[in-house]
């Protein structure tokens, strides 16, 4: 990886963080004591194992929960845009093993979700794809679509600024905090 595609990864790394702690809360409106661990960046490529984190979401049986916020909108199976579900990459799934009791991937409009639970993974396999966001050829495990939960996803755990703060002022239909909303409130 050059420096270039490092600095890429912690942007989408950034990205990512509203919707971890969306399915962090939506975990804990249905009962379930959740935890996102604090994010840290690795300040160069060099460096970046020491700086790998151990799970998007903890809960409290210390299994995991790993959270996808894709660029596209989908609904359904009957939506889904691709002809296979991307669990997560194979050295990820390599090394959390069986920790993980959810791998849950968000619309980008937060308006569904798709999750694949560990009991289907006798139908996971190894594929080769393309990243969308990088280019490169990617090694991931995947499962067909009959194996994934589709539902609608409760927008109402969505209301996070770009930098994982609560989002409390909404802006043509996005959420910031105080520091990063583009408009002045008075008062």
């Amino acid at each position: 990886m050059t420096e270039p595609d490092h600095q890429q990864f912690l942007e989408r790394l950034d990205r990512s963080r509203p919707a971890v702690h969306a399915v962090a809360d939506w975990l804990r409106w249905n009962g379930k004591a959740a935890t996102v661990p604090e994010t840290r960046y690795a300040p160069s490529f060099d460096v970046h194992k020491e700086y790998a984190d151990n799970g998007d979401i903890f809960l409290a049986n210390g299994r995991l929960v790993e959270v996808k916020h894709l660029t596209i909108n989908f609904t359904s199976a009957a939506d889904w845009p691709f002809r296979e579900f991307f669990i997560d990459s194979q050295a990820r799934v390599a090394r959390l093993v069986d920790n993980v009791d959810a791998y849950i991937a968000l619309s980008a409009d937060y308006a569904a979700m798709g999750m694949v639970l560990p009991k289907t993974r006798e139908h996971w396999y190894f594929t080769e794809t393309r990243n969308g966001n990088t280019g490169k050829v990617v090694h991931n495990v995947a499962c067909s679509l009959e194996h994934v939960i589709f539902r609608p996803f409760e927008k109402r755990f969505a209301h996070y600024c770009h930098c994982s703060k609560l989002g409390v002022f909404g802006v043509g239909g996005k959420w910031f905090c105080r520091q990063h909303c583009p408009i002045t409130y008075v008062g």
